[in-house]
């Protein structure tokens, strides 16, 4: 390593956890010092000891340095040969599950690595009728390159926040046109949907709040129907969306409980319905910290839902990351040209939650395609699916320019 330590080994780790504090702490002297850890099991007498190399390193956080691909490979290679689980190393090293996966692949050289490439659409026969668009590669859908892009996205503690790179190659994405209801997609095709209808809020609700207007052309498609036909179309959309999962696959179904006429309307109403194939395993209350519609009610409804199921016993990572069901960020910047973005925060922490190397992510509502920005800079492919041409137009011509 080409350093002598001639203190213990509990101060070097001591002073590991508290790098972010410590002045003239380097990237270097931290892999240095952590590879000196793990050397000769000394990792196994810190403290009151550590039996598994999991607990040791989830003690690590590196998020904040940028650390350089050969010496992240040679800590993930070391970490593997300790039986580290991938979802651990990639944590403590603050960097994505598929960047981890790639690290151990033999001969594997980034730095060659294609951003994007054309993916096929897989298109069932029956499905031609819908005209889906051809899917172009996905650069970035905020008309930066993929390298800006990548900057944008960062692992770890610090939530709401989006700056350092966690990936070093982009995940493929496709963009099609075509209708939640009757998705062009073939079955078992995705192994996570993470996704936010319309609320069929109407026109007159669109949107309400502190020195916000409404938008005179709406949300870009329907959104005001009869609440039991509105209920029954959502149920048609979990049923073909089940059909194009894969067993095992999550979904994340983000809605809200509106107001209307002094009573309430409640997501788990259909949710709960047995016309429904997906499993309820959690719902998460996500405190947006403002409201962008409102009823005249007494409280203003800052929070919104966000319910994970699954399509059967689902498939999960080696190890949970701790995140509770209440969720604190923003929602995302007013003003867009999209009336309804995701946050980038949202599928971020979805995804964080359930990725693994080489699943599918689909956003059956796709709009201005956060879910795939957000996917492909963290190294997974996506589909995006929009019933609106002009949107998928708008992501292509930003890409473009």
């Amino acid at each position: 390593m080409g350093e002598v330590f001639t203190e213990s080994p509990d101060i070097i780790h001591g002073r590991l956890l508290e790098s972010v504090h410590v002045t003239g702490y380097t990237m270097s002297r931290a892999c240095v010092s952590l590879e000196y850890l793990l050397e000769d099991d000394r990792w196994k007498t810190l403290g009151d000891g550590f039996d598994n190399i999991d607990k040791f390193i989830k003690t690590i956080n590196l998020e904040q340095f940028k650390i350089a691909v050969d010496k992240r490979q040679r800590l993930v290679k070391k970490l593997d040969e300790l039986h580290a689980t991938q979802r651990a190393t990639a944590k403590a090293l603050g960097v994505s599950q598929p960047t981890v996966h790639n690290d151990l692949k033999p001969d594997k050289d980034l730095s060659k690595q294609p951003v994007v490439t054309d993916t096929p659409s897989p298109l069932k026969d029956s499905d031609k009728d819908l005209s889906p668009e051809p899917a172009p590669p996905m650069l970035s859908m905020d008309g930066t390159d993929a390298a800006e892009k990548l900057e944008k996205v960062t692992r770890g503690k610090k939530r709401g926040h989006l700056s350092e790179p966690n990936v070093k190659s982009a995940g493929k994405a496709q963009l099609l046109c075509g209708d939640a209801e009757h998705l062009p997609l073939d079955p078992d095709t995705v192994d996570v949907i993470i996704t936010s209808p319309p609320y069929n809020l109407g026109s007159e609700h669109w949107p309400m709040g502190i020195d916000r207007t409404p938008r005179d052309e709406g949300i870009g498609y329907e959104d005001e129907r009869d609440e039991p036909k509105y209920q029954a179309w959502q149920i048609r959309c979990l049923i073909d969306w089940h059909r194009v999962a894969k067993d095992g696959a999550s979904l994340f179904y983000n809605h809200k409980v509106r107001q209307k006429e002094g009573t309430i309307i409640h997501p788990i109403t259909w949710l709960l319905s047995q016309r429904n194939p997906w499993v309820i395993r959690q719902e998460i209350i996500w405190d947006r910290t403002s409201t962008h519609n409102h009823c005249s009610v007494l409280f203003w409804p800052h929070d919104e839902r966000i319910y994970w199921l699954t399509k059967g016993k689902p498939i999960l990572p080696e190890d949970s990351i701790g995140e509770s069901t209440i969720w604190r960020f923003h929602g995302p910047t007013p003003n867009t040209w999209h009336p309804a973005p995701f946050s980038e925060e949202l599928p971020k922490r979805c995804l964080e939650a359930i990725g693994r190397p080489g699943i599918v992510v689909l956003d059956p509502f796709g709009g201005s395609m956060t879910t795939c920005r957000v996917a492909s800079a963290m190294g997974y492919e996506s589909i995006g699916v929009d019933l609106n041409k002009e949107y998928i137009e708008k992501v292509r011509a930003a890409q473009n320019e």
